[in-house]
């Protein structure tokens, strides 16, 4: 490499260098020690041809700097070409000494397959030298074995994982309808809770409802029964002040005391339904009483408190008497021998009649009271349907006491009807007829109607259902009857009436069509149309 390249120090260099060193050499010997910057005198002799000493010094350092950069140049040069020939080199020996390693391991590799192989080819060739069929078949018969037994295990690794699955799904099965019971349950409760609490809400507020209507209803029958009250006290109070007749007028005066009492009861019950069964048994018990008391009131009046004077007046009438009937064979077994007999026993028949019913009525009562409020019967729910006839169970008491005490208050007034047509025309001053519906109006408008308004209930709400809405309805429609009665007593049983002396006073018989004229239009009438005939 050094023959290829040039000698930096060359001829031209060498040359330039020795010019360089002539003329430094040439200073010097000019110049003692430097020059010092003294100047020295030029000799004249043998100096014509050489350039002065400023000229030279100025050849020099120009040739001096000239040659630096040269040199400098040169050397960058070589440099450069000293590293591309270095990093060349380096560079083929890293790829030279990579291809080696390469080379290296892939004969590695090739060995260790060929080793492999070898080792294959030698165990197949010993395999051939030594094994026999029947150690190939035992061979396959171990493993055989060893496929059996390992499928047995893993058989039995499956069965016990089913095992465990089905365990485990039977338990969470359970737990979830254990869980699902639970909560059933739980809901189950609250929704019966709820429907408690709602039930009681709605029942409380049913019976602030019901409390602020039965309140307004409690006024409206109070005030009924108080005006009932006061007008049947102020009557009452009347008849005190001119006690004419005490033989009758004590008669009026308990008849006059069923209104009173008939509405106070009955407004008590509507305030208290639970002692309503009791009240009952005290209206009905007065209501029998004063029946009774009605046909001594006429027979007083007939005799004036007499009776034979009564006896006597019946026997006057004794082509309109019928003979009496016998009870079974207990009464009246011998037929009356004369008029007066005849008579008597015509007026004890009727006074047997309605005395019947005072006697039964409140026994009547008090079993029925037995029955419904004291439960001394129990229904029997098996076979109800069967003994319903005509919606009408025929093994209930409660049946056969109505049916008696139907019989027995038509009895009672059948004794009153016939006493009453035997003697109208002696009783016709004191209009007996309108008193006998006062007493009849109240008995039995009360009766039929609570009968009424139970069929109502039954026939709107099933048996059984708006029991105590019919009891509230019938003792509030007393409260407002017993005004109407008590206003009606007070015409009916005026006190003058008793007094000495009384005359009725007579008015002219006029009828609905009298006051509108109809009498007259129709005789108008048949006048015209018999003239136009005629023509």
């Amino acid at each position: 490499m050094s023959n290829n390249n040039p000698n930096p120090f060359s001829s031209a260099s060498r040359s330039g260098y020795s010019s360089i060193s002539g003329g430094l050499n040439y200073s010097d010997e000019e110049g003692d020690g430097g020059g010092g910057g003294k100047k020295r005198k030029n000799k004249k002799t043998g100096s014509s041809n050489r350039p002065t000493m400023s000229a030279l010094h100025k050849h020099i350092l120009t040739t001096s700097s000239q040659s630096n950069r040269n040199f400098y140049l040169l050397l960058t040069l070589y440099l450069i070409t000293f590293i591309s020939f270095f990093s060349l080199h380096r560079s083929l020996y890293l790829l030279t000494n990579e291809t080696t390693i390469n080379q290296q391991e892939t004969n590695l590799r090739i060995s260790k397959v060929n080793a492999r192989l070898d080792a294959t080819i030698s165990g197949i060739q010993r395999f051939n030298r030594t094994v026999t069929n029947g150690e190939l078949v035992d061979e396959v018969r171990d493993l055989k074995e060893a496929l059996n037994r390992q499928n047995k295990e893993v058989t039995e690794e499956m069965e016990e994982t089913k095992k465990y699955i089905e365990t485990e799904l039977k338990t969470t099965k359970d737990e979830i309808e254990e869980t699902v019971g639970r909560a059933q349950k739980e809901i189950g409760e609250e929704v019966v809770e709820v429907r408690k609490k709602v039930d009681e809400y709605k029942g409380e507020t049913q019976s602030q409802f019901e409390l602020e209507n039965n309140f307004m209803l409690y006024q409206l029958a109070g005030t009924f029964t108080l005006i009932g009250g006061l007008i049947s006290m102020w009557h009452v109070t009347s008849h005190l002040r001119n006690f004419h007749n005490p033989v009758v007028q004590r008669k009026i005066l308990a008849i006059l005391w069923m209104a009173p009492i008939y509405s106070t009861t009955s407004w008590f019950s509507l305030v208290f339904p639970k002692v309503e069964a009791y009240l009952s048994i005290v209206k009905d018990c007065y209501e029998a009483y004063v029946v009774y008391v009605f046909l001594s009131f006429l027979i007083s009046v007939m005799g004036n408190g007499d009776r034979e004077a009564v006896v006597d007046k019946l026997a006057l009438h004794s082509s309109h008497l019928s003979a009496p009937f016998s009870c079974f064979g207990c009464c009246f077994r011998s037929a009356p021998t004369s008029n007066r007999v005849k008579a008597n026993a015509t007026l004890t028949q009727c006074q047997v009649c309605a005395l019947q019913f005072v006697m039964f009525k409140p026994v009547l009562a008090a079993l029925n009271f037995s029955v419904n409020h004291l439960h001394l019967w129990q229904p029997d729910e098996e076979g109800k349907e069967g003994r319903m006839i005509y919606g009408v169970d025929w093994k209930n008491p409660t049946v056969y006491i109505l049916v008696c005490t139907n019989l027995s208050v038509s009895l009672a007034f059948f004794g009153l009807l016939k006493f009453y047509h035997l003697v109208a025309p002696e009783l016709q001053w004191c209009r007996p007829w309108p008193k006998f519906l006062c007493i009849k109006g109240v008995v039995f408008a009360t009766f039929w109607q609570g009968l009424a308004i139970n069929i109502l209930v039954k026939t709107a709400e099933g048996e059984g259902g708006g029991q105590g809405w019919a009891k509230q309805a019938q003792s509030f429609l007393i409260c407002i009857e017993m005004l109407i009665a008590s206003i009606a007593h007070f015409y009916v049983f005026p006190h003058y009436e008793w007094e000495s002396g009384y005359v009725r006073e007579t008015k002219s018989k006029t009828k609905f069509g009298d006051n509108l004229a109809l009498r007259d239009f129709i005789g108008d009438l048949k006048v015209i149309m018999g003239g136009t005939s005629k023509k």
